[in-house]
């Protein structure tokens, strides 16, 4: 059987977990996501994603609308971490016939570009917020870019270098980028340029939009997301020693400016956007909603995890690689659950890993938290399952027969009620098995 048909019968049939394999879209010829069929470490997944050339698409979109430069600040590193500053700056005027940044190096081609660059950058608009956090801040993230909480006047305040900083509810700031974006575009939809913009600013800003509710303002506005690093990574010839905003505006363009501050990061680069022919790395605003969707979807996956990879029982790059096909410690303990002794060792041996010790590390630990792990799903045949523990360590009933009763409808309480005699548990638990049939014979036979 193949791990499609596995996948459809384990959503049908049996997984009644809450998190669910993403089905996969296309936007153009870029795979939005993947589903279990896709054997991709989570790492060489979003290069496959982002690294596609819409050259053509591109230069169609630089005719219909401005491109904007923006940058934020987050509290952490996490996926739903809130912003403390966003700036943007627009409308930028790429490269059409000026020095390229690959062209020349010397101190006379940085010259020429940083002229060019003061006249293209001398009249945009830019937009500036500070925004009241609503996520706690981590202290690497805090080094980072110098933004710390502290009590001011008794109350928690953003300081930066012990100066209190202004700020504003995220929605209303928010809503305050969408309506600078819509007085940019002049009734057209803009897009965005960032430095690392698709592992990091996309995902942040598309995250505290849908927040705030403002999804379908955001998507009117904006046309889609470029990213400069995957540029700078892959077009510069030679091979930049360091992509970093700052190491590429230093060697090409030159001067100072603030690093990690928002609107000193989009003031150099619009700067190198004044000197690069943008022409790939491009996402619609489509795609890149679709994409956060499916990341969002992997960040719940990888949750579940964190406990085994904690105790290392599972390597991280394995939970990442399960976490990316949509898979949780919920399905692989089903799997467990349905067929102790020889499931998991299938499941990875021809869907994850040849390595023995991975599977049998995870069969020891499901072993001894399996109650654990159920605790943790909201779904009621988990919460049916929950309340056959007692039985279960007393060895009345074994944790597969308990989990295929659950599956069936069957809580604890009702077990002990409909049990007579010794029968009675054997008939119970042979209707489960043929009740769950499907399921038990979609795992026997992957």
């Amino acid at each position: 059987m193949s791990l499609c048909t596995f996948s459809r019968l384990l959503r049908n049939h049996v997984c009644r977990s809450v998190l669910k394999p993403f089905t996969p879209s296309t936007t153009g010829s870029v795979c939005v996501a993947h589903n279990h069929s896709v054997a991709l470490s989570l790492r060489d997944e979003w290069p496959y994603l982002s690294v596609v050339d819409l050259s053509e698409q591109n230069r169609l979109w630089m005719q219909d609308g401005p491109l904007v430069a923006f940058d934020v600040e987050t509290a952490s590193g996490e996926f739903d971490t809130c912003i403390l500053q966003l700036a943007a700056m627009g409308p930028c005027m790429p490269c059409d016939d000026s020095p390229r940044l690959d062209c020349d190096k010397t101190e006379d081609g940085k010259l020429a570009r940083k002229a060019i660059a003061a006249t293209r950058t001398l009249n945009l608009q830019t937009y500036s917020k500070f925004m009241t956090p609503t996520t706690p801040l981590s202290y690497f993230s805090s080094k980072v870019h110098g933004i710390y909480l502290k009590q001011h006047k008794h109350r928690p305040t953003l300081v930066r270098h012990n100066v209190p900083l202004p700020t504003e509810d995220a929605a209303k700031a928010l809503a305050g980028f969408i309506s600078w974006l819509e007085e940019i575009g002049q009734g057209k939809p803009v897009l965005l340029a960032a430095h690392n913009c698709h592992q990091l600013d996309m995902r942040t800003l598309i995250v505290a939009v849908k927040a705030a509710g403002l999804t379908d303002r955001f998507q009117s506005a904006v046309l889609g997301f470029i990213d400069t690093l995957s540029y700078f990574r892959k077009e510069l010839k030679p091979k930049p020693s360091s992509v970093a905003l700052k190491a590429i505006h230093g060697s090409y363009i030159g001067g100072e400016f603030t690093a990690h501050d928002a609107v000193g990061d989009v003031k150099a680069l619009c700067e190198l956007i004044s000197c690069v022919p943008l022409t790939a790395y491009t996402l619609s605003i489509d795609t890149a909603f679709e994409y956060i969707e499916y990341r969002a979807r992997v960040t719940q996956c990888l949750k579940t995890f964190r406990s085994a990879v904690e105790q290392k029982m599972l390597s991280k790059c394995i939970a990442e690689r399960l976490a990316s096909r949509g898979v949780c410690m919920a399905h692989l303990l089903e799997i467990y659950l349905v067929d102790p002794t020889d499931g998991l060792r299938r499941y990875f041996l021809w869907r994850v890993t040849r390595v023995a010790r991975v599977y049998t590390k995870l069969e020891v630990y499901l072993s001894l938290h399996t109650f654990d792990v159920a605790r943790s799903m909201p779904d009621p045949h988990w919460q049916r399952f929950l309340s056959f523990k007692s039985v279960v360590d007393t060895e009345e009933l074994s944790p597969r027969q308990a989990f295929l009763l659950a599956c069936d409808g069957l809580s604890c309480e009702s077990f002990l009620e409909r049990k007579a005699g010794p029968y009675a548990t054997e008939q119970m638990c042979r209707h489960a098995e043929e009740a769950n049939s499907a399921f038990i014979h979609a795992v026997k036979d992957m």
